[in-house]
């Protein structure tokens, strides 16, 4: 029993390394193949802007996680007499 699982281990590891050495051969392929490339670009030219009178609102939206519970050391800390 088990010289059947070292086998099928062994076998199972073997499959795993000839495909990721495979794969790293396909990419080291594809890397050296990306160095030769040449993109070409082109020169954008610029949109006409159209003033509309807007106005412009600005929002400020406040967002925040945390404990709402206020501790009594916190408390004895502000307290400063008065009641």
């Amino acid at each position: 029993m088990k010289k059947k699982a070292i086998i099928s281990s062994t076998f199972i590891i073997l499959i795993c390394i000839v495909a990721a050495a495979s794969v790293w051969i396909i990419q080291q392929n594809q890397v050296s193949k990306q160095d030769d490339m040449v993109y070409v670009t082109k020169d954008h030219k610029t949109r006409p802007s159209i003033n509309i009178n807007h106005e412009l609102t600005e929002k400020v939206t406040l967002g925040a996680i945390g404990d709402i519970l206020i501790h009594s050391p916190v408390y004895v800390d502000a307290f400063n007499g008065a009641e």
